[in-house]
């Protein structure tokens, strides 16, 4: 995805996605068995652990500092990695949990990384991440400012008035999951949706958005390691009209069936099935 409606400093790196693997699951070392040798030395002996501990302390404690960083790795669903154009390097690495929030990011302090420094060989059929969607959430996980998260959401929501990929959405919208129709919500107009504060606290991946043409739209999720992420539409999957549209919510929740036979177009069809659903 490229939002070339925002601008980004020039970079010799295409930004992929690595899910991880099963059977690539990184294996965790623990080197705090050496502390429990306390247990099984005499207390008379006091001088000599201490002598002990502060020798392991200097030989493990790099190594456990990198270890705490790994500890987290059970918890990452997914990478976004910065990879070098020219040699397939890794240069920076950020990983994400199911729920699709930033949790680790790499070289940052004395953490390396996990994926930092190998190679790996790009797909030219995958598509890329925006380098400036990286680099706000590697800078929102760094800063951890509301002042900035304040800015970046602005920024964001900015693309329900313009999508620089194509035809904005017409409000009002109807945001739903459509396997299910679980969370179902109507905006009448942006200013209502941008006045949502809890637009973005529960984000159910699938989510899409339907307009007043009966135009789809992949919805984007973005999180910066906050509570709260940003959502916005990233592009049109398909269009359906106001009658498909009604068989295809009908489908998908058997007891609207017979209640949408009267709407006469999208606004009120997107109203009667909130209210129903709701």
């Amino acid at each position: 995805m490229y939002l070339s409606g925002m601008s980004a400093k020039p970079i010799t790196a295409s930004v992929v996605v690595i899910r991880r693997e099963a059977e690539n699951k990184p294996v965790i070392r623990e080197y705090a068995f050496a502390l429990k040798l306390i247990r099984f030395i005499p207390l008379f002996a006091y001088g000599i652990v201490t002598t002990v501990l502060l020798l392991l302390e200097a030989i493990f404690l790099p190594r456990m500092r990198q270890n705490s960083y790994r500890s987290y790795l059970k918890y990452i669903d997914y990478w976004y990695l910065e990879v070098d154009k020219t040699d397939g390097t890794v240069l920076r690495e950020i990983g994400f949990s199911a729920d699709e929030r930033p949790s680790l990011i790499a070289p940052y302090k004395a953490q390396k990384g996990y994926w930092v420094g190998r190679k790996v060989q790009l797909n030219p059929d995958e598509p890329l991440i925006d380098p400036v969607v990286f680099e706000d959430v590697t800078m929102g996980l760094v800063y951890h400012s509301m002042e900035y998260l304040k800015r970046k959401y602005e920024e964001y929501k900015a693309f329900w008035k313009e999508l620089p990929s194509g035809i904005a959405p017409q409000f009002p919208v109807l945001i739903f999951y459509p396997e299910t129709l679980a969370e179902v919500i109507c905006y009448s107009s942006i200013d209502k949706l941008s006045q949502d504060g809890d637009f973005g606290q529960d984000w159910i991946p699938g989510t899409q958005c339907m307009d007043s043409n009966g135009r789809v739209y992949h919805l984007k999720y973005i999180n910066f390691g906050h509570p709260v992420g940003c959502i916005f539409p990233e592009c049109v999957s398909h269009q359906l009209t106001l009658s498909e549209s009604i068989a295809y919510f009908t489908n998908c929740c058997p007891r609207l069936a017979g209640e949408l036979k009267e709407v006469s177009d999208y606004p009120e069809l997107f109203n009667q099935i909130e209210k129903l659903i709701r």
